[in-house]
């Protein structure tokens, strides 16, 4: 069976670090003050080499060696990265993998000779697509970072942002953005098989009606797991609301009211990929973004990076749009 390329989107912000109160920074105003020369006047540098500069500084963040995560268990590093500072973007292939650990090699078909170790000074690495767009006349950004079915490497890449923007005393913010046809997409396709009710926060009574051995746990939490039935999410949630979520007298749980539990559904699709909504957040859906195997180089499971740049860049236009992002002339 094929490896599954996903794709996860982040709209992110950068705050100066130790300001009390700091507004999100303009990027541009960024770029202006950390990346002009000193006998420069930053008000008179083109945005599209301080861009460039700006690029050219996270590339360099790298040091042309794989960079490791605190437990020294995963690593990245670039394959290549390219600049398009005129749309403010930069995106390439990074390479990351495993470290950390011996790992034997097998013939699928013969699990009982390893035929080479890798030893736990080297890393398996497998190629990941990535695309960072910074608006320079705008405070609201956006990474895509692509992934395989099992493995990612979303953490490094954002860790890395991190420590890059801080060297520069700022301080990032992001938040998952999934495109709203997406979604809707996701919703129209899938069938509701699970809803599960959960309640924190139980009094010490009900704790020790429950059973005495729970008394003292403060932090108790009781789930409630229906399932064995699909449904579409129109007729089910039109059925679910018509009153009361729950009927049943689970007052010995002090579930009475609607509001004194989360209620979660959990949606799945024809391919068993599957995602919750929550009431509290008005049953907002972020499924994990799947990328078409069209994406993939031929005869590979890995993305093609012409392919992918040109997709992902159709995806980003929407992103900003549903950001609210208005183009403006900043010099």
């Amino acid at each position: 069976m094929a490896h599954t390329l996903k794709l996860d989107i982040y709209c992110f912000s950068i705050k100066e670090r130790g300001v009390r109160d700091a507004d999100h920074e303009i990027f541009g105003d960024f770029f202006r003050q950390n990346f002009f020369i000193d006998d420069e006047n930053p008000l008179g540098v083109e945005k599209e080499l301080l861009i460039k500069r700006f690029i050219g500084g996270f590339i360099d963040s790298f040091h042309e060696q794989f960079i490791l995560n605190n437990e020294e268990t995963k690593g990245i590093a670039t394959d290549f990265l390219r600049p398009y500072p005129r749309k403010n973007i930069i995106d390439g292939m990074i390479n990351g993998g495993l470290t950390g650990i011996d790992q034997n090699i097998y013939d699928r078909k013969n699990p009982k000779e390893s035929e080479d170790t890798i030893e736990k000074d080297k890393i398996t690495a497998l190629p990941y697509y990535f695309k960072i767009w910074t608006p320079f006349d705008g405070t609201v950004g956006v990474i895509m970072i692509q992934s395989y079915t099992d493995m990612g490497v979303n953490t490094l890449v954002v860790d890395q942002m991190r420590k890059f923007f801080g060297s520069k005393g700022y301080t990032i913010e992001k938040y998952k953005h999934i495109p709203e046809e997406y979604r809707e997409s996701f919703k129209k396709d899938s069938k509701i098989y699970k809803v599960s009710f959960i309640k924190q926060g139980l009094s010490s009574e009900a704790r020790k009606s429950l059973n005495p051995v729970f008394t003292e746990q403060k932090n108790l939490k009781i789930r409630i797991d229906i399932s064995g039935f699909e449904e579409s999410p129109g007729k089910f949630w039109e059925l679910f609301r018509k009153g009361k979520i729950i009927n049943s007298d689970l007052t010995a749980l002090e579930m009475v009211n609607d509001d004194d539990f989360e209620t979660v559904a959990t949606y799945k699709d024809e391919f068993g990929h599957q995602s919750s909504a929550k009431i509290s957040k008005n049953l907002d859906i972020f499924p994990t973004y799947f990328l078409n195997d069209n994406l993939k180089s031929n005869g590979t499971e890995y993305p093609d990076y012409e392919l992918i740049r040109k997709h992902t860049n159709g995806i980003l236009e929407v992103v900003k749009k549903e950001i609210g992002y208005t183009p403006e002339d900043v010099d």
